[in-house]
């Protein structure tokens, strides 16, 4: 799915407020992102493995987007290694 800048002006401040990465996902899954403007949903993203990117001992998921021409490095179920202090969700 995707969305743009105008969406975003539109819904303002209505959500502001700090989430997680899943609740933020939640946020824009959620039927109510379309009432602020157009959502399209995009070609399925493609799995490409799993890399130590930035080279932090942890293997991240590199996905591609199609739809954009871009790749994005996930780290999967963990935050922080970026700061030295990875830690996993599901530990929260």
């Amino acid at each position: 799915m995707a969305f743009g800048k105008d969406v975003i002006d539109a819904y303002g401040t209505t959500f502001r407020r700090n989430l997680t990465k899943k609740g933020a996902w939640l946020v824009e899954m959620d039927e109510i992102v379309k009432a602020f403007g157009v959502v399209k949903t995009t070609q399925n993203r493609r799995e490409i493995g799993d890399f130590d990117v930035y080279h932090t001992g942890f293997k991240r998921k590199v996905f591609y987007y199609p739809s954009f021409g871009v790749y994005k490095n996930i780290l999967w179920f963990r935050t922080g290694d970026m700061e030295g202090v990875p830690q996993s969700y599901l530990d929260r």
